[in-house]
């Protein structure tokens, strides 16, 4: 992976080559690996929001992608505090589907905010890639024990009820969606676990990049004095 960012990261901003990494939130991927790694290869890692240099995972660098999370007036620093602090808050899935594996990544987003010191809510199957021809009720049932198990029905008192909606962002390879399977077993799951889903199911393969795109540009607005740079 690393040489496929090496080799498109133009020295645009730096005289170095630059980029923005986002990474699925697998168990024992750390923030020092991805900075270790880049550093190895000769990259310069560039500032996100919210956390400077901290690198986002591919769930909110895809939030972004789908211009979720985003102030509009992002020149004017106060306006867009404003609006964000306005922006809905949502129980976000990140449904991450290849011939290969299946990861689940969830966490509650209103803003875009990269805070990996959070431990990430996540499961892995790498045995139910689109090529193992998983039927529909696998992954219902593996996406439903993902909710009940790391969402829950606790907020509020008693009795308890789940999130009115759950958004669900679709990445990976378009061609492990092609047959709708996956995206009936989402849908299918979310309403027995008693919530509507919202489906984000375009731009597949590059979501996270633009999102991780959208996040350095504003990173490097002038108002933006969270960062030193």
């Amino acid at each position: 992976m690393l040489e496929d960012i090496a080799a498109i990261a133009a020295p645009y901003v730096y005289p170095l080559q630059s980029a923005i990494i986002s990474y699925p939130a697998l168990p024992a991927l750390y923030q020092e690996d991805i900075a270790d790694a880049a550093f190895y290869r000769g990259i310069d890692l560039l500032p996100s929001m919210g956390w400077c240099y901290e690198q986002p995972w591919e769930l909110v660098a895809a939030y972004a992608g789908h211009g979720l999370g985003l102030c509009k007036n992002y020149d004017d620093a106060a306006k867009c505090l404003e609006e964000e602090e306005k922006l809905p808050k949502r129980e976000v899935v990140l449904f991450e589907y290849t011939e290969t594996a299946l990861l689940l990544h969830a966490t509650p987003l209103s803003k875009v905010w990269v805070d990996t010191e959070v431990p990430p809510k996540v499961a892995t199957s790498f045995d139910m890639g689109s090529a193992h021809n998983v039927s529909e009720t696998r992954i219902r049932d593996f996406v439903l024990g993902f909710m009940r198990d790391k969402i829950g029905c606790w907020e509020g008192t008693y009795p308890f009820h789940c999130p009115e909606k759950v958004t669900v962002i679709m990445t990976g390879n378009p061609a492990s969606y092609s047959d709708g399977i996956a995206e009936k077993a989402i849908v299918r799951a979310i309403r027995m676990f008693g919530s509507e889903p919202e489906l984000f199911s375009s731009k597949h393969d590059y979501v996270a990049a633009r999102g991780a795109a959208e996040m350095t540009s504003r990173a490097f607005r002038p108002h933006n004095k969270l960062c030193e740079f």
